[in-house]
């Protein structure tokens, strides 16, 4: 797992195409752009990361250098607070006791 420091920018982009949609970015502190995703989600249109355009967030997930691409988990937020990508479930009572 990797943490990255940066500002996410939410852009419409592949306008025209049938790609077409707001795409999360993370401008890194590094100088790099990671393309930010979510398991199992279509990145374009995916509006997990729109409440957080232009904040400085670290994210934690899995970086795949050969496509610039980065599967998120979590978003670290300047408070401290942990927003996980996907719904963390609570944990299911044993009924057996």
């Amino acid at each position: 797992m990797t943490i990255i420091h940066g500002i996410i920018e939410c852009r419409l982009q592949h306008i025209g195409s049938k790609s077409e949609g707001v795409r999360a970015v993370l401008k890194g502190d590094d100088g790099r752009t990671y393309k930010l995703y979510r398991v199992g989600i279509l990145p374009a249109g995916d509006p997990f990361f729109i409440p957080y355009d232009g904040m400085r967030v670290g994210i934690s997930g899995n970086a795949e250098e050969a496509t610039g691409s980065f599967c998120v988990t979590s978003i670290l937020l300047d408070d401290g607070t942990e927003v996980f990508s996907q719904p963390v479930e609570p944990p299911v009572a044993d009924e057996s006791v």
